[in-house]
């Protein structure tokens, strides 16, 4: 048995050590008891095996972790992390060797994998695999709230703690009351995740999230500093001139970044370090984390406004009648490419694709199915999407992540879903905060959230996202994206790609690949990048390299 750690010098790993136990680390507990005291009495309740108390102490943990603990005496391996998920490793079980990590290259350059064709299929159509799916046959992301006991031959993994989604435990308290409340639980949040040491910096973009956590900072008088990035062709996009605004409200240092192209290069990086869970579209953010760090150094925690979207607003706007009309919904409502560019790709059909999303809607506790959509939302496009990207984040700086609070996640996802409604919920807690920052309009709106116009257009969009074919029109129409061409380089990779792979090689359809590439039109752009990740980390897995690494200076849109 072997015990390894990647990082750098302000990476939070800790280690204890006992009579009988040695235990390790990673991330933070927030407004815990001392964190010796805190991880060697969970680390005794697991070795004793008292589920009970291991699933109390999970439930009153705000953290963002991963505990290991080895028993001395039988060389017994545990593996416990938040009720959250919030740091995302996976296991690999071959025969009587089981290999650990949170970097899925380390087990991938470790041992003989094989590509998993429905993790695929998935990733194409949602961009990201579902439950404990990767890209990769038999490597499992372990999910939220679990224990793994590794015992020489045998893994065993329990699900020992996940919040409740379900139920709608505040449904008699007043927005005023909930507000008052959630304003209390953010506060503690941002507070817990303030004092780390180092530098707070908030990533302040043009919408509501990130202006939450830095009004928030501002109101409990938390040190911090905010930064914006734009483009470098000198057009400032919308979210500059808001995050400006918003800054003048709050009144702190405010560094602005104007980011250069997407390149071979970052996108080459971003394979390497996520192989292929975060898409390559975000490799354009490297030049913003690299010059935060040129500013204010290592020493960083880097906040932005994850988590928000999934519990303040209703993540439905319509009824399901039950779990078949769900995934039904989901086909059409979350998809990056349409089912039938999905089918031609992988060879799967629509049944079998429709069959995978059903099994794991299933797995969800309750019998509502419109809650089961919302659980979707919350723990697979929340739990994968959005998870991997702040895992990206961690290859440069810690990035703590208030908004995925326990005790605020929680209660929020207790407030009926009548007083989140064109976020009625939200405007109350930030008025808490700042009355001046709910006047600064909301980027993706074009309106403040206390007007009359907002409410119009919320009306008008909440109508409209009951069709998902209607609401990809509009939205596409408004960002002027309509009858627009994805990026020419992007069409040069694939058809590259297309042309080097063998038919009979691959779990993707080369000629479809082919036909992408030459119907620019047809596809939107971060389809198609969805598109590339897949196939590149095909390529590195296969080849131990990809055509990203002869596209270095290349500049992609």
């Amino acid at each position: 048995m072997t015990i390894g750690a990647t990082d750098y010098e302000s990476y939070p790993v800790a280690e204890f050590e006992t009579e009988s136990h040695f235990i390790v680390l990673e991330g933070h507990l927030y407004a815990s008891e001392t964190t010796r005291d805190a991880i060697t009495t969970v680390a005794d309740a697991i070795v004793r095996d008292n589920k009970k108390e291991v699933r109390r102490w999970l439930a009153n943990r705000d953290g963002e972790f991963l505990v290991i603990v080895v028993e001395k005496q039988s060389d017994k391996v545990y593996i416990l992390n938040d009720a959250l998920g919030r740091l995302p490793y996976y296991v690999l079980e071959r025969g009587d060797d089981v290999l650990a990590s949170r970097e899925l290259g380390f087990i991938l350059e470790t041992a003989d994998v094989e590509i998993d064709s429905m993790g695929i299929a998935q990733m194409l159509l949602f961009g990201y695999p579902l439950g404990d799916r990767t890209l990769y046959e038999g490597i499992k992301q372990i999910e939220p709230g679990s224990l793994v006991t590794l015992d020489h031959s045998t893994t065993t993994v329990d699900n020992v703690y996940r919040p409740c989604l379900d139920e709608k435990p505040n449904r008699e308290r007043s927005i005023e009351e909930n507000a008052d409340r959630l304003a209390t639980l953010f506060s503690r949040a941002c507070r817990n995740r303030s004092n780390l040491g180092g530098t707070n910096v908030i990533s302040l973009s043009g919408g509501l999230d990130s202006r939450a956590i830095a009004a928030c900072f501002s109101a409990n008088d938390l040190p911090f500093v905010a930064s914006t990035f734009d483009r470098a062709d000198g057009r400032h996009s919308e979210d500059v001139v808001v995050a400006e605004k918003v800054i003048d409200v709050l009144g702190v240092e405010w560094q602005q970044f104007d980011l250069p192209p997407n390149t071979g290069k970052r996108m080459s990086e971003l394979l390497r370090m996520k192989r292929g869970m975060n898409f390559l579209a975000m490799g354009h953010i490297h030049p913003f984390f690299e010059n935060i760090i040129d500013e204010f150094g290592y020493d960083v925690q880097y906040f932005a406004g994850d988590g928000g979207d999934k519990i303040f607003p209703p993540l439905t706007q319509k009824r399901f009648s039950d779990s078949e009309d769900v995934a039904g919904h989901l086909l059409t409502s979350q998809n990056r490419f349409d089912v039938a560019t999905v089918e031609e790709l992988t060879g799967y059909s629509r049944s079998d694709l429709k069959t995978a999303v059903l099994e794991r809607i299933r797995s969800y506790p309750g019998d509502d199915p419109t809650n089961k959509y919302a659980q979707f939302l919350f723990w697979e496009r929340g739990g994968k999407w959005v998870l991997h990207g702040e895992d990206r984040n961690r290859y440069f700086f810690w990035t703590p992540a208030p908004f995925y609070s326990l005790p605020l996640v929680e209660y929020a996802m207790g407030v009926p879903d009548k007083q989140k409604k064109r976020n009625k919920l939200y405007r109350a807690m930030l008025q808490k905060f700042s009355p001046d920052i709910v006047q600064v309009e909301y980027a993706n709106v074009g309106a403040s959230i206390d007007s009359a116009e907002y409410k119009v257009k919320q009306i008008a969009f909440d109508l409209i996202s009951r069709s998902p074919s209607i609401r990809d029109f509009v939205v596409d129409t408004l960002r002027g994206e309509r009858n627009k061409k994805y990026d020419g380089n992007l069409a040069v990779v694939l058809h590259s790609q297309s042309e080097n792979w063998d038919e009979n090689e691959n779990v993707l359809s080369t000629q479809t690949i082919r036909e992408v590439s030459k119907n620019r039109e047809r596809y939107r752009q971060s389809s198609v990048y969805n598109l590339l990740t897949v196939t590149t980390a095909i390529e590195l897995l296969r080849y131990g390299e990809t055509i990203l690494d002869e596209e270095q200076e290349t500049q992609f849109q």
